[in-house]
């Protein structure tokens, strides 16, 4: 609970977003990235949207620019969490 409430807090600092699709897994996704699109926009911050097959650590550091990702899959997915 407090590391959510950590990067919640993270969050309202961060200028640039990756909107993170994990394609192998997202079937209905396009409500939920037009949603935080739109909240983002509303923020007036900026984002990216990646599309990513597999996704592993080498991928997102392509990505210097970008202060926090969100990804955006299905439930069933696991998904390994880097301190």
């Amino acid at each position: 609970l407090m590391r959510r409430y950590y990067l919640v807090q993270k969050a309202r600092d961060v200028h640039v977003f990756g909107l993170v699709v994990a394609t192998l897994s997202a079937t209905h996704f396009r409500e939920v990235l037009e949603g935080l699109k739109a909240e983002l926009r509303k923020a007036g911050r900026r984002f990216y949207v990646l599309l990513i097959g597999k996704l592993n650590p080498a991928k997102l550091a392509n990505f210097p620019d970008i202060g926090m990702f969100v990804l955006i899959t299905s439930t069933r997915s696991a998904v390994v969490d880097s301190k």
